[in-house]
């Protein structure tokens, strides 16, 4: 059933980023159309018109769910949600309104294999959503300034493209157009491009108002035209 927009909303406060804090069957009118309605908090990568995005889940059931998102969607777009464990739904907006909107998927879910237990903090942030982006960052290592290109970030850390290698578990800053500067860890590299984690996390939504302006987020695709 297609998650309607709410009348009223109770919200659920999280500490976290990418974790389930809350599951619980929702009762009312919602609890009638839908035996295995949830109330969650879970963030998620969206695919909109050929764009990623970050958005919230806040609502689940096996055949829609109620997404926050920052990006602009309009009934009967066709999107694509990747939750936490990899698992990617593909469906079509019932509504949109005030930032929220209603999924309906193409085919019915297993609730349970979809909010499975992750059994440790690691985890939770090796699944954090990562959105696609080619723009100019500025990284310090040791008192040195380097240039290098964003390639995707997320909430817990981000890919970059650097012409030196460093060595494993290097502590870093890295300059984001459009973000404060950020404390980062090197966590792996495969020859060209460079994992790092951030000693802080981004909040969802710094990510979230971040993403929605383009001409920051692809400015390197800007510079090669």
């Amino acid at each position: 059933m297609i998650v309607l927009p709410p009348e009223t909303s109770s919200p659920v406060h999280a500490t976290g980023a990418s974790r389930l804090h809350h599951v619980e069957p929702v009762g009312g009118t919602f609890g009638r159309r839908e035996t295995r309605l949830m109330t969650i908090l879970l963030v998620a990568r969206l695919e909109a018109a050929g764009i990623d995005h970050v958005c919230r889940v806040r609502n689940l059931s096996q055949t829609g769910m109620m997404i926050e998102c920052s990006t602009v969607l309009a009934e009967d777009d066709r999107v694509r949600v990747e939750l936490r464990n990899l698992q990617a739904v593909d469906a079509r907006v019932a509504w949109a309104r005030d930032g929220r909107a209603g999924l309906q998927l193409d085919g019915p879910i297993v609730i349970d294999a979809v909010l499975g237990t992750v059994p440790d903090t690691s985890a939770i942030i090796a699944r954090t959503p990562r959105i696609a982006a080619n723009c100019p960052t500025v990284l310090w290592h040791l008192g040195t300034l380097s240039a290098s290109v964003l390639c995707d970030l997320s909430q817990s850390g981000c890919r970059i493209l650097i012409a030196s290698p460093l060595p494993r578990d290097s502590e870093v800053r890295i300059t984001i157009p459009g973000l404060s500067p950020r404390r980062a860890r090197m966590r792996w590299s495969n020859g060209e491009s460079v994992g790092f984690a951030f000693l802080e996390m981004l909040s969802f939504a710094e990510v979230s108002a971040w993403q929605t302006d383009r001409s920051v987020r692809f400015a390197s695709d800007r510079a090669e035209i």
